[in-house]
């Protein structure tokens, strides 16, 4: 199939991990975390500090399609099935869809998955899609309903339903207040990129 679409596909091991993507001349390398037994917290609560892991990722499998696009699928979330025209748009598409498959099922009020930290391409979300994730994972922990948490947070359950909402620019004093009503707290760790 690859030769057909004149994709190849390979991962570069080592110091640095990546998924090398060739066609012809030109080559694109997109970085893989979790390899080499690194140990990633990808969406990991820490029980002990009664905190919540912000950044995480989840694990997309890319393979060239038979129309010389490539086909982007996600492992822990089998909606979620996009494509790019290029190396370039594997990262947009693949954040793409997986919100939009987050976003269907916090709607629905479905379990979702956390990542599993398997060792790949890890697509990286935005840290606003994260906190709601976390939140979402817990209420869900906490085994209450939308309606209580508006209750124990004094709000309107409009308001509360917004938090959950991925395309809604919640302020993060409102996560804030929502995670402390939950016995949790944020923190914040920044890091320098690799």
């Amino acid at each position: 199939m690859a030769r057909r679409t004149g994709l190849h596909l390979e991962t570069k091991k080592g110091g640095s991990s990546h998924l090398i993507i060739r066609r012809g001349d030109r080559k694109s390398e997109l970085p893989m975390h979790g390899w080499q037994g690194t140990r990633n917290r990808l969406g990991q609560c820490n029980q002990k500090a009664v905190g919540i892991e912000v950044m995480a990722g989840y694990r997309v499998n890319v393979e060239p399609d038979d129309n010389g696009t490539l086909l982007i699928t996600c492992p822990q979330l089998p909606i979620v099935v996009t494509f790019a025209e290029d190396e370039q748009g594997v990262l947009q598409h693949a954040v793409d869809a997986i919100e939009t498959a987050l976003a269907s099922m916090i709607d629905d009020g479905e379990d979702v998955p956390r990542p599993d930290g398997q060792p790949g391409l890890v697509i990286d979300l935005p840290a606003l899609t994260w906190l709601k994730l976390n939140l979402y994972w817990s209420l869900r922990d906490a085994d209450i309903t939308r309606a209580e948490l508006a209750t124990r947070s004094d709000w309107k359950r409009e308001s509360v339903d917004r938090l959950f909402r991925l395309d809604h620019r919640s302020r993060l004093e409102q996560l804030e207040a929502a995670f402390s009503a939950l016995g949790r707290t944020v923190e914040v760790d920044i890091r320098v990129a690799a």
